[in-house]
């Protein structure tokens, strides 16, 4: 079997990658009674939680796939430049075919393939010129190999996207239904009079919503909603812009000039390339949510591996937030140093990184939590406020669905374009400067489709765990009322 059919049946696409319409979506019609609880008992925000967790895991399983054979692709550009320095002195000996071969093998069959997809009977490497011309073949096939390999990320990343857009559907369902909870029990919250029968109840929230073992206070649950309110929109706010296609089709044109360009590649072109993506406001994360530097033990420095060069980047981090959870991301820091052979694959692997904002465990301990332990009650008043922030953090997630009228459809023809720059880049690899501006291409081009999807699972992620938050809050809110006489 040929890699390429290894490829089609292990990374395949589905049916619509990319829908083509706009998406339709409506917000649902059930009613709740005054505790907030769905008059519909069948489609509840419970309901579309899990089914929305469950697309949650086809975004990162697409999102592993993606990353799986991106670190394929790292390791035969390796195998490439190895192949292009045997050619220039003629050609791989026996001995060294068999050395790259099990390598070779070890990498491909990582993806479903083997060293024989790009490589002949190392009988072949036993004259002079038969040297030469198996190592010529084997470079070629190297190459179509990365451009196998490059279809298969353009059909992972399209799928993330994909599956970002299903699980949306989901979430914009239970974003609208929990909306509606939080303002019926926001009403019965303004109508609670009198005082509480019991002051400190045992609650299941306590396990979903604990800092450091206990309940936080109620300004410190709206303060975080209305923070990951914040989160979402600076996430969402780049796919409302106009400007978006616009940015990536320079990111397309930068990586043309240097594919179509001659000589050896300047730090000063490299840079203007690699800026087009750094230095593009809708691929920068800034959230006042996680404003604090990671240390060395947080992960906060990923080097670039290039030996001139030395990229930085930056972890911001979050402090504790309900849930015994924090909120982490990686920023690029600015480029030093010059070029190198490796400088688009270390480009690649640093935005492979960057921009992806995650929610993690606080702690490397599992919390073991009292479920008997009492908790201090929530006020009317306390319970209003946890309401309105709710719907604050509702109405963000339901104005994102204007997010995504026109946004695939830019993300897959640019990347449908780069399809063209990467040839060009790979005809002209003859010499030392072509092998460089190939290798950066096929690089920058990777990591735009890093950061594509990194802002899909950056959202899941963001917005999954602030349904989760508000509709724990509702419920200890619910509770709470429940302690007051009439």
């Amino acid at each position: 079997m040929s890699l390429q059919r290894s490829l089609l049946g292990r990374f395949s696409s589905l049916e619509s990658d990319v829908p083509q319409d706009d998406l339709e979506i409506e917000a649902p019609e059930e009613g709740v009674d005054e505790t907030g609880a769905q008059l519909d008992g069948e489609n509840i925000v419970e309901g579309d939680l899990v089914e929305a967790a469950e697309d949650e895991a086809e975004v990162d399983q697409a999102d592993d796939e993606a990353e799986e054979l991106e670190d394929t692709s790292d390791s035969l550009e390796s195998f490439l430049l190895a192949a292009q320095l045997g050619r220039a002195k003629g050609g791989w000996s026996n001995d060294e075919a068999l050395a790259y071969g099990i390598g070779l093998d070890a990498t491909l069959k990582r993806v479903g393939g083997s060293s024989s997809d790009v490589m002949s009977s190392l009988e072949s490497f036993d004259g002079q010129r038969q040297r030469l011309e198996s190592t010529i073949a084997v470079e070629n096939k190297i190459k179509d190999a990365i451009m196998s390999i490059w279809e298969a990320i353009k059909r992972a990343v399209n799928k993330v996207v994909a599956f970002v857009r299903k699980w949306y559907v989901k979430i914009f369902d239970g974003a609208s239904r929990l909306k509606k909870r939080a303002e019926a029990i926001r009403k019965k919250a303004e109508n609670t009079t009198g005082s509480a029968k019991e002051n400190k109840i045992a609650t299941s929230t306590l396990s979903m919503l604990h800092k450091s073992k206990s309940m936080p206070s109620a300004k410190d649950l709206t303060d975080t909603i209305n923070a990951i309110t914040e989160a979402t929109k600076t996430l969402t706010s780049g796919r409302l812009e106009s400007g978006y296609g616009e940015v990536v089709d320079a990111v397309v044109k930068n990586l043309t000039d240097v594919a179509e360009g001659d000589g050896k590649l300047s730090m000063t072109d490299a840079s203007t390339a690699v800026g087009s993506i750094t230095g593009a406001k809708i691929f920068q994360i800034d959230l006042a949510i996680a404003k604090n530097k990671g240390s060395a033990d947080d992960l906060a420095k990923v080097s670039m591996t290039a030996s001139s060069q030395n990229n930085i980047a930056e972890l911001y981090q979050s402090t504790e937030l309900p849930g015994g959870k924090k909120l982490v991301h990686l920023n690029l820091g600015s480029q030093k140093g010059g070029l190198d052979g490796a400088y688009g694959r270390n480009v690649a692997s640093a935005l492979r990184l960057a921009n992806k904002v995650q929610v993690i465990d606080y702690g490397n301990k599992k919390v073991e939590l009292d479920s008997s332990k009492q908790v201090a009650i929530l006020s009317p008043s306390e319970v209003i406020a946890i309401a309105d922030a709710t719907m604050d953090f509702c109405s963000a997630v339901v104005d994102y669905k204007l997010g995504f009228d026109k946004y695939e459809k830019k993300n897959s023809a640019a990347l449908g374009k780069v399809d063209g720059v990467l040839r060009k880049a790979n005809n002209k690899e003859d010499d030392q400067d072509g092998r460089q501006r190939g290798e950066f291409v096929r690089g920058l081009a990777q990591g735009l489709g890093s950061l594509i999807r990194n802002r899909g699972t950056s959202v899941t992620a963001v917005i999954g765990y602030g349904m989760a938050l508000c509709r724990n809050s509702l419920v200890f809110g619910v509770q709470s009322l429940a302690q007051y006489k009439d």
